[in-house]
């Protein structure tokens, strides 16, 4: 990815990407309404939104393929037109009409067979067809047919599993922590499992059964520990069936007679709801009526499922957004965001949820006491090595050796440092494993080093230190310095430059107080503050644009979102009786 160089470009990239794609979604819109005559409005909007996130997603792909493609041909001293890159999405490329300025002078090629539109196109008229023989059979073989109590049962809120669940009364972030400020009875909560990196367990589930909440595994190749897996196949009416290959069959016909573009529009068309249509017989069986999900890039299948159970999907989200990007179009019935900072992105983004409402930053909420605890005692035992200043780094699931390498080095060489380390992903477990030529080896025998919990938030880590130093990413110094911790931000690739300059929150407080451009001058700043504070008082003071990230700042966000699935649910409980 190049992140931590002087070639990183991975925002540039998405915005482009996302730029590149807005431009089609007239034109995808149109095909939307011809394919889906028989859906309403809304419907139709968010399956086309779907087509241009997954394409948003292809294009960041081999946009990124053709940067690192000209970086790899000028340390080998190779002209970039004697370079041809393959790519499963190149195809995209023609599609999309990307400016040839983007593209310079490397050729670029499909990979034969990877593409996937014939597929798309083709699969749903099969299982379609699959459909109507068993329709058939079942209609000249009656079998008994199963009662279900879904109309009867009350309506309830599903929450996908990603994070976990820490229990009702801890103060952790985790799937449940809007639950805990709400007043919602536990009874009307189900927890769905789907992930294969979260599988219930036992004690999990037995504790979420003594609680009164539901749980359902969804995917029978992860079931976990859980008695209950899925609810059976969907067996429609003989009519409903052909009613369904007809309706594959139609957009099979309408891909292949047209270019490229139609084909790819036709064949997400297809694909995204044939995958919604394996989650309807689920959310109705279960009187789904809202849902917390993951799932955020590419298509839409999700909330095409929740439109068609008549529920709503409710959102927040969990970072802080640097610019647009293929995750940032909303097409939830309700979305919360922390302030104006990430609602201008995600509406540049062409987000099209019918709601979105600013709750704060719930992640400020929670602090994981006993890590913080900890840190703090590992802080002291630095300051009796000797140690007179330390910095949090926070990575991101993004490789960023050449960042680690830097401040190992500066480690191993100054011994007034301590350093923290909050990891996300394996970035810093990659650089432990590489050793990076006996650095980490080194830092670990000073005990002047110390990794924070994955359990602890951002602050319990940065409150711990003079500056809490982020890359990649803005969510974890945002997340400090609403607690108002001094963050700094190492930008490789100046994202107060070009397209990205509408989004350089951090960027409006000017030069030499939060953004760096290298790590030498970072060092140098940390290390004039160190010696001479009055020299440069506002490094890392970030409290001028705080009212951007969070307008609240009151600890109330979580609530702000319990109370408001609490009053959708109360709504629905009134017509309902």
């Amino acid at each position: 990815y190049l992140c931590d160089t002087d070639e990183a470009a991975q925002a540039a990239i998405r915005v482009e990407s996302s730029n590149s794609c807005l431009k089609h979604q007239g034109r995808i819109d149109q095909w939307a309404d011809k394919c889906l005559p028989g859906f309403d409005f809304y419907f139709r909007k968010v399956c086309a939104v779907g087509v241009r996130k997954e394409w948003q997603s292809f294009l960041g792909v081999v946009l990124q393929q053709l940067n690192l493609a000209r970086v790899l041909a000028r340390e080998e001293g190779i002209s970039t037109h004697k370079v041809v890159l393959i790519s499963h999405v190149a195809s995209l490329l023609d599609i999309l009409e990307v400016d040839s300025e983007i593209l310079g002078e490397i050729k670029t090629c499909p990979q034969l067979f990877k593409n996937k539109a014939l597929p798309y196109l083709g699969w749903p008229v099969i299982y379609g067809f699959g459909q109507v023989m068993v329709s058939l059979i079942r209609l000249l073989i009656p079998l008994k047919k199963e009662v279900t109590s879904a109309e009867e049962s009350e309506p309830l809120v599903g929450v996908a599993a990603v994070w976990g669940f820490e229990g009702p009364s801890r103060n952790k972030v985790d799937d449940f922590y809007w639950w805990r400020k709400s007043t919602l009875s536990p009874k009307r909560l189900i927890y769905m499992f789907e992930r294969p990196g979260f599988q219930p367990s036992r004690e999990l589930l037995i504790g979420l059964e003594k609680l009164g909440i539901k749980s359902i595994a969804l995917n029978p190749k992860y079931p976990g520990d859980a008695t209950k897996v899925g609810v059976g196949r969907q067996v429609l009416s003989l009519a409903d069936s052909f009613q369904r290959f007809f309706f594959y069959s139609k957009l099979a016909w309408l891909g292949l007679l047209g270019d490229g573009f139609v084909r790819s529009v036709c064949s997400l068309i297809g694909w995204q709801i044939y995958k919604s249509e394996k989650l309807v017989p689920v959310y109705k069986a279960v009187n789904l009526r809202g849902i917390f999900h993951f799932h955020e890039s590419g298509l839409e299948f999700v909330n095409l499922a929740v439109l068609q159970n008549n529920a709503a999907r409710i959102g927040a989200h969990w970072s802080c957004l640097t610019a647009p990007n293929e995750s940032a179009p909303r097409c939830h019935e309700v979305y919360f965001v922390w302030g104006a900072h990430d609602l201008k992105i995600i509406l540049d983004s062409g987000s099209i949820s019918k709601n979105i409402l600013i709750s704060g930053c719930f992640l400020n909420e929670h602090s994981h006491k006993e890590e913080h605890e900890k840190g703090r005692k590992i802080v002291q035992s630095m300051k009796k090595l000797g140690v007179r200043y330390t910095l949090t780094l926070f990575d991101n699931s993004l490789p960023v050796p050449n960042f680690y390498r830097f401040f190992l080095q500066w480690l191993a060489e100054d011994p007034d440092l301590g350093i923290l380390i909050k990891s996300k992903g394996d970035s810093w477990k990659s650089v432990h494993e590489d050793g990076m030529g006996g650095l980490v080896r080194k830092a670990m025998s000073s005990g002047r080093i110390f990794e924070m919990d994955h359990r602890a938030s951002p602050a319990d880590a940065a409150l711990l230190s003079d500056f809490a130093v982020g890359v990649t990413g803005n969510s974890a110094i945002s997340v400090a310095g609403l607690q108002g911790a001094r963050v700094l931000y190492l930008d490789y690739e100046r994202l107060d430059h070009g397209s990205l300059k509408p989004y350089g929150l951090f960027h409006s407080l000017g030069p030499k107080r939060c953004v760096f451009y290298d790590p030498e001058s970072l060092k140098e700043a940390v290390l004039e503050y160190v010696n001479n504070p009055e020299a440069n008082p506002c490094l890392g003071d970030v409290s001028p644009v705080l009212d951007q990230l969070d307008p609240f700042r009151d600890g109330k966000a979580s609530q702000r979102i319990g109370e408001y699935v609490t009053w959708y649910m109360k709504g629905l409980d009134e017509n309902f009786s």
